[in-house]
């Protein structure tokens, strides 16, 4: 099983290492958008074109913090439980693939 970091984020140095950030907090976005129909709400960023690195969603009358526990113990899925919501934060060393994972293991989660 593979275990994916996105408690804290590497350092982004340089503009090549920030454009990357930027196109990997937009597809995060994406895949995790594509589950609200499965009772997940992405919360921040509003625009991913203006993502720093960061995503947020929580689970409306749901237990978000169980989901960020669960992401941790089943799936190696490190990720934080902040103001009611997970925060995952993405770094340039991050991949595509891993991202796709992270959607899967939540996804999974939302179908408990």
């Amino acid at each position: 099983m593979r275990r994916v970091e996105l408690e804290h984020a590497a350092p982004v140095n340089g503009p090549e290492a920030a454009v990357r950030v930027q196109k990997l907090t937009g597809h995060l976005w994406a895949r995790l958008m594509e589950l609200e129909e499965d009772g997940l709400r992405v919360l921040s960023p509003v625009d991913p074109r203006e993502g720093a690195g960061v995503v947020r969603a929580d689970i409306p009358g749901g237990d978000t913090e169980a989901l960020v526990r669960a992401l941790r113990d089943r799936w190696q899925v490190l990720c934080r439980w902040e103001n009611g919501a997970a925060c995952f934060e993405l770094g340039p060393d991050l991949t595509f693939e891993e991202l796709d994972y992270v959607q899967d293991a939540v996804y999974r989660l939302l179908l408990r």
